[in-house]
C-alpha cells in the first residue's frame, strides 16, 4: 500500500491518532470505469457521500497522494470555499467566509479541525500535516449539532490508517530542490494474533527555506519536523475494539518569509528612529526590491517558530447489537513554544518578536519563555435506530478542559526596547519615553471549560423523502489572569546615532505594574445550535438513463465560534461574545452518464453576528493598540460546484468552483485623527479580510498501462481572487496596496509503478510550474505601522517522492 507524504510537527498526530473501527470514514468499492463510491461520517455514521444531504468533498488515500496533499493548507487549492492566508506559519481556515479573523491562543478558529475525532483547539497550532491518512472530510456549513463550537465555518475530518493485521514495512523518501530531505519508516503487524496489533513510525522532514535575509544569511520558510508514534489497537472481545496512541513530535523552524511594501509615509511609526540604522520607509523600499530576488530583511534576532507536541488517546468501540456506543478521550500537552512573525517585515522594528520580550523579562528575573498548553477532552456517543430502521438517532455529550499557562503578550517596538525621533538638521535622536519603545507586557493564563449534550434524528419517511432534526446545548467558561510588567528606565534624552544603534542590546529593569499588577476576570456563556433537513432522493422513474442517481436538501444550521478575552494593555482587558453564524443552503449531488459524471453543488445564504473582528483602541499619546471585540454582522451569500468526470478509460477530470459575495452589515471602530480626537467610525464598506470571491481548480489525470510500468501523468492548477487584507480603518484608504493580486498556480506530477514491484512508486513532480510570482496572504496596519507585511509564495520547487511497502 503507498501512502500519503506528511511535513509537520503533528503530523504523527495525524498518522497514529485513533478512530472508531466499527466506522470507517472512507470506504472505495471501486469498479473499472466508473466512479467510486464514497463512505463519509459527516453525520457520525456511515453513509454514501451521494446519499448524505452536506455539502463534504472527500479524499481518501489515493486521492491525498495524487494531489499532493502535505499539510491541510493544501486542501484550499482542491475544495471550493475553504481558504487559507497562504505561506503563514498559523491557520487562517475559512470556509465560506466564515473562519477566524485573527490568530493566537486568545482566539479560536472557526473551522474545526478533528483528528481521529479528538479536537485540535488553537488556531496558531492547528495547521496539521497529512501521513499515512484513510481520508480527509472538509463539511462546509455551520456544523454546531453534532462538532459543536468553532464549527461555525464548518469542520474538518482527518482520520488515520491503523495498525495492520499483517506484518509490514513501508518506506518513504523524498527528495528535491531546497535541499529538501524527507523520511518515514513504519512498522506494523500483529503482537497476539486475532487480539494485538501495533504501529510504531519514525518520520522527519527537513528543507531549506526559500527566502533568505539579505544581511544575516538567515533562512525563512524552511521545514524542520520530525515524530515518532507508537500505537496499539486491541480486541479485548468479540464486540470491542480499544485503540491507544502515544505521541512525541518537535518542530523547530523559523517564521513565515515576510516583504515589507511601503505604504503609507505618513503613518505614526514612520516618524520613529530605533536601534537600527536608517529609516524604516527607506528599509521597506529596500525589502520590496528584494523580494523578486528570493530575499527578504527581516530581525537579526529569534523569528523563531516552534512546538513541541505530546499526544496520548484512547478509543473504544463497543457493537451492543441494537445499539453501539463509541468512546474518544483526548489528551494534548504543548511546550517548547515560539511563536514568532515580523509584522513590519524589516530588522527596524520588532513587532510580535516575542523572543525579544521574552529575553527582557528575562534580564528582570521573570520566567517569559515557559509557555505550555494543556487540553483534554472526553465524547461518548450511542447510535442506533428505531422502528424498523425507519428512525435513526444520535445521541453524545462532551467535555473538555484547556489550560494555557504564561503566554507573553505586549510586545516592543524595536530591538533593546528603545524608540526615537529624528532631530531636524542633526543626525541624533531624541529618545522617546521608555514605556513607548519597551510596551507594557502581560503573562496571561487563560483557562477555558465546555460541557455539551446533544442529539440528531434522521426519519426515512419512505425511499424518497428523510428528515432530519437535531439540536446541541452547549457551556462553556472562560477565565484570564493576567500578570502585568512595565519599564522603570527613564528617558534618555538626546543621543548620537551611534548611541541609539548600541541600545539594541539594552535590557530594561523591569517591575510588576504598580498600576494593575495582575487582572483577573471569568465568562460564561450557552448555546443552542439547531439543524433541521428535508432530504429528496430521485424515484426510480427519474434514474436509469442519463442520471443514476440524485438527490436534493433543503437545510438550517447554526454555529458558533466561542468567546474569550482581549487585551488593550495592562489596565483593561474587554470580554467578546460568541459570534453565531444561521444558515440557509439547498444543495443537489448527481451521478449521471453510467456513473462517468458527478456533479455536486450548493447555494447558501447566510446571517452572520456578533463577528469578531479586529478593532484598534487609543492608550496614552503614542500607543494605539488592536485587539478583538464584537463589532460586526454581515450577510454571506455564495456557490460552490464540484464535478468529477470519467470521459475516457484512465482519464479522469476534477473541477471546483466557488463564489463568495460576504458584505459588513455593521462595523464599528474608533478613528483617531491627526489631532489625537478619538470617534467612531463606520467600516461596513470594507471587503471581508482574507476571503476571495472566486476560486477554481482543476486537474487532469491519466493512467497509462504499459508492459513496463503503469505511469500517470497528472496537470493540476488552482486560481484564488484578490484578497484584501486591511486591520485598521485607515487602511481601507489604501486599499489597492492592501489587496493582494488575484493568481494562478500550476502544478504536474509524473508517478510510475514499475511492473513486477508490488508496493513500489516513484513519483517525480513540479510545483509552481510557471513559476507564478504572488503573494500568498499579508496584513497592512496603515494608520500606525504603515506598511504592508506580505507573505511570498513559494517559488518553482520540484523533486522526486519514492514509497514502498514490503
Amino acid at each position: 500500500m503507498l501512502y500519503v507524504r506528511c511535513t509537520g510537527a503533528l503530523r504523527a498526530l495525524l498518522a497514529m491518532a485513533l478512530v472508531s473501527p466499527g466506522i470507517q470514514p472512507l470506504a472505495v468499492y471501486a469498479q473499472a470505469g466508473v466512479l467510486e463510491e464514497i463512505v463519509v461520517v459527516a453525520r457520525k455514521r456511515q453513509e454514501s457521500l451521494q446519499d448524505t444531504p452536506v455539502a463534504v468533498s472527500a479524499f481518501g488515500t489515493e486521492q491525498l497522494r495524487q494531489a499532493q496533499i502535505e499539510n491541510i493548507a493544501d486542501l484550499a487549492q482542491q475544495v471550493p470555499g475553504l481558504s487559507n492566508k497562504d505561506g503563514d506559519r498559523v491557520s487562517g481556515l475559512t470556509i465560506r467566509g466564515v473562519g477566524a479573523r485573527a490568530v493566537g491562543a486568545a482566539v479560536d478558529p472557526g473551522v474545526g479541525v478533528y483528528v481521529d475525532g479528538i479536537f485540535m483547539p488553537r488556531s496558531d497550532t492547528q495547521l496539521v500535516d497529512v501521513v499515512q491518512m484513510e481520508s480527509i472530510q472538509v463539511l462546509r456549513g455551520p456544523q454546531g449539532t453534532l462538532f459543536g463550537k468553532n464549527t461555525a465555518g464548518g469542520a474538518l475530518l482527518l482520520e488515520s490508517l491503523k495498525p495492520g493485521e499483517e506484518f509490514a514495512v513501508s518506506a518513504e523518501l523524498g527528495l528535491g530542490d531546497y535541499d529538501r530531505r524527507n523520511l518515514g519508516l513504519r512498522v506494523d503487524g500483529p503482537l497476539l494474533d486475532n487480539r494485538l496489533y501495533a504501529a510504531l513510525t519514525y518520520d522527519t522532514r527537513n528543507e531549506d527555506g526559500y527566502m533568505e535575509d539579505y544581511f544575516t544569511g538567515t533562512e525563512y520558510g524552511d521545514t524542520d519536523r520530525q515524530a515518532v508514534v507508537g500505537q496499539l489497537r486491541w480486541y479485548p472481545g468479540e464486540d470491542v475494539t480499544v485503540d491507544l496512541i502515544a505521541l512525541w513530535g518537535e518542530r523547530e523552524e523559523r517564521a513565515a518569509p515576510t516583504t515589507c511594501p511601503d505604504v503609507n509615509p505618513d503613518s505614526v511609526l514612520h516618524t520613529f528612529a530605533s536601534t537600527t540604522p536608517g529609516r524604516y520607509g527607506e528599509l521597506c523600499e529596500f525589502s520590496e526590491s528584494l523580494v523578486k530576488d528570493e530575499k527578504v530583511v527581516m530581525d537579526a534576532t529569534g523569528m523563531d517558530y516552534t512546538v513541541t507536541n505530546h499526544l496520548a488517546g484512547v478509543t473504544v468501540d463497543w457493537d451492543l447489537g441494537d445499539i453501539s456506543f463509541k468512546s474518544v478521550t483526548g489528551y494534548l500537552f504543548q511546550d517548547d513554544l515560539t511563536r514568532d512573525t515580523d509584522v513590519d517585515g524589516s530588522p527596524f522594528f520588532s513587532i510580535s518578536n516575542f523572543q525579544e520580550t521574552s529575553r527582557q523579562l528575562a534580564g528582570s528575573g521573570f520566567d517569559g519563555d515557559s509557555e505550555e498548553r494543556q487540553f483534554i477532552s472526553q465524547e461518548f456517543n450511542l447510535f442506533g435506530s428505531l422502528f424498523d430502521d425507519s428512525l435513526d438517532y444520535t445521541l453524545g455529550i462532551y467535555g473538555s478542559d484547556e489550560q494555557i499557562d504564561d503566554q507573553v503578550d505586549g510586545q516592543t517596538l524595536a530591538l533593546g526596547g528603545w524608540v526615537g525621533q529624528f532631530v531636524p538638521g542633526s543626525t541624533d535622536v531624541q529618545t522617546l519615553p521608555a514605556g513607548i519603545g519597551f510596551r507594557p507586557t502581560q503573562l496571561v493564563d487563560f483557562r477555558s471549560t465546555s460541557a455539551a449534550a446533544f442529539g440528531q434524528l434522521i426519519y426515512h419517511l419512505d425511499e424518497q423523502w428523510q428528515f432530519t432534526l437535531g439540536g446541541r446545548w452547549t457551556w462553556e467558561e472562560k477565565k484570564i489572569n493576567q500578570d502585568n510588567y512595565e519599564t522603570t528606565a527613564t528617558t534618555l534624552g538626546r543621543i548620537t546615532r551611534e548611541e541609539m544603534n548600541a541600545l539594541s542590546d539594552f535590557l530594561h529593569p523591569i517591575v510588576v505594574s504598580p498600576q494593575a499588577p495582575t487582572l483577573k476576570d471569568d465568562e460564561s456563556w450557552t448555546e443552542f445550535t439547531p439543524t433541521a433537513t428535508v432530504t429528496l432522493f430521485a424515484p426510480d422513474s427519474w434514474t436509469g438513463g442519463f442520471l443514476e442517481s440524485g438527490m436534493a436538501y433543503l437545510t438550517y444550521s447554526e454555529g458558533f465560534k466561542a468567546g474569550g478575552f482581549t487585551s488593550f494593555g495592562i489596565d483593561r482587558f474587554l470580554a467578546f461574545d460568541p459570534e453565531t453564524v444561521k444558515n440557509t443552503e439547498l444543495g443537489f449531488k448527481l451521478d449521471m452518464w453510467q456513473r462517468r459524471l458527478r456533479l455536486n453543488g450548493a447555494l447558501y445564504t447566510m446571517d452572520y453576528d456578533d463577528m469578531q473582528l479586529g478593532v484598534t483602541r487609543r492608550l496614552g499619546e503614542l500607543n494605539t493598540v488592536f485587539g478583538i471585540t464584537n463589532a460586526g454582522k454581515a450577510e454571506v451569500k455564495g456557490a460552490e460546484l464540484e464535478l468529477t468526470a470519467l470521459p475516457l478509460p484512465g482519464l479522469m477530470i476534477n473541477l471546483t468552483a466557488s463564489y463568495v459575495d460576504a458584505s459588513y452589515d455593521e462595523f464599528e471602530d474608533e478613528f483617531i485623527d491627526d489631532q489625537g480626537m478619538t470617534s467612531v467610525t463606520d467600516r461596513s464598506n470594507e471587503p471581508f479580510s482574507y476571503v476571495p470571491e472566486q476560486t477554481y481548480s482543476w486537474a487532469v489525470q491519466y493512467d497509462l498501462d504499459t508492459a513496463l510500468a503503469r505511469i500517470t501523468p497528472r496537470v493540476s492548477g488552482y486560481y484564488k481572487d484578490e484578497v484584501y487584507t486591511g486591520l485598521d480603518p485607515v487602511a481601507f484608504e489604501f486599499e489597492d496596496e492592501a489587496t493582494l493580486d488575484d493568481f494562478i498556480v500550476w502544478d504536474a506530477r509524473l508517478a510510475i509503478v514499475p511492473a513486477g514491484l508490488e508496493g513500489l512508486e516513484v513519483a517525480l513532480y513540479v510545483k509552481n510550474l510557471t513559476d507564478e510570482f504572488y503573494y500568498g496572504t499579508g496584513t497592512i496596519e496603515a494608520a500606525r505601522l504603515g506598511s504592508a507585511g506580505a507573505i511570498r509564495g513559494k517559488p518553482r520547487n520540484y523533486g522526486v517522492d519514492i514509497f514502498y511497502r514490503f
